[in-house]
C-alpha cells in the first residue's frame, strides 16, 4: 500500500469518525469532550488532506519536499494551485482546501493559545490572547465536516 493510499485511508477513517462523533454521539448526550474531539478529528483530517496533496504533488515532482510546518503547507499550496493545470471546476475545490486549511489553522492556533475555553449556549467559544473571540457552534462544524467530505472525493477523482 503506498503512502498516499495510506493518508487517504487515515482522512477517511477520521471524517467517518468525526461524522459518528458530531451527529450521534454529540447529539445525544452534548457532552462539550465530544465537541472538542470533534474538532480535534477535523483539525487532523484536514492536516491529513494537505499532506496527501503536497505528497502528490512530490510524486509529480512539482515539489521537491513536503513541508511539515503549517504556514509552509499553506504556501506550497498557494503555489501549486497554478502548477497542476486545473479546471476552473477543480480549481474552485482547490481554493476550497485552502480556505479549509487556512480556517482549521486558525481553530487550531486558538485552540492551542487560548486563555479560557467554555460553551454558551450551544456553541464553544475560545477567548485568545489578543481578545478575539472564536466561536464554533454545531452547524459549523458539520459545514466544515461536509467540505472535508467534499474535498476528500475532489482529491480521489482528481489526483
Amino acid at each position: 500500500m503506498g503512502h498516499s493510499t495510506l493518508l487517504r485511508d487515515r482522512a477517511k477513517e477520521l471524517l467517518n469518525r468525526a461524522d459518528y462523533l458530531l451527529n450521534k454521539t454529540y447529539l445525544l448526550v452534548k457532552e462539550e469532550k465530544i465537541f472538542l474531539s470533534v474538532m480535534r478529528h477535523l483539525i487532523v483530517c484536514v492536516n491529513t488532506l494537505v499532506d496527501l496533496v503536497l505528497y502528490i504533488a512530490k510524486v509529480k515532482e512539482q515539489i521537491s519536499e513536503v513541508p511539515k510546518i503549517n504556514p509552509k503547507k499553506l504556501r506550497y499550496l498557494h503555489n501549486l494551485k497554478n502548477k497542476f493545470g486545473l479546471s476552473k471546476n477543480q480549481l474552485y475545490f482547490f481554493d476550497e482546501l485552502i480556505q479549509t486549511y487556512s480556517k482549521i489553522l486558525e481553530i487550531e492556533d486558538a485552540m492551542n493559545e487560548e486563555l479560557i475555553q467554555f460553551k454558551r449556549h450551544g456553541k464553544y467559544v475560545i477567548c485568545k490572547k489578543d481578545y478575539k473571540v472564536e466561536v464554533i457552534s454545531y452547524s459549523s462544524l458539520n459545514q466544515m465536516l461536509r467540505k472535508c467530505k467534499q474535498l476528500l472525493a475532489f482529491i480521489e477523482k482528481n489526483f
